[in-house]
C-alpha cells in the first residue's frame, strides 16, 4: 500500500534521480523547507489505491512556477 510506495518513492530519489544518498537525508531536506510553495508530488509509481483504485494512474509533480526550486 501507501508505506511500500513511499520506500519506493525514496529509492527513486536515491537510485533513479541521484539526489540523495541515503534515506535520513530526506528528513534534513524537508526540515529545511518553510513552504512547499504549492507543489505537490503523488507518487502513483503502480496506480492508486484506497479509495481509489485506480490502476492506470501515474505519478505527477504539481504546482511548479518560475519561482519553484
Amino acid at each position: 500500500g501507501s508505506v511500500g510506495i513511499a520506500g519506493a518513492a525514496v529509492q527513486w530519489l536515491r537510485d533513479g534521480l541521484g539526489l540523495i544518498s541515503n534515506a535520513a537525508e530526506l528528513e534534513a531536506m524537508a526540515l529545511a523547507v518553510e513552504s512547499n510553495g504549492g507543489v505537490y508530488f503523488v507518487p502513483a509509481f503502480n496506480g492508486l489505491f484506497a479509495p481509489w483504485w485506480r490502476d492506470d494512474a501515474r505519478g505527477v509533480f504539481i504546482g511548479f512556477t518560475g519561482h519553484t526550486n
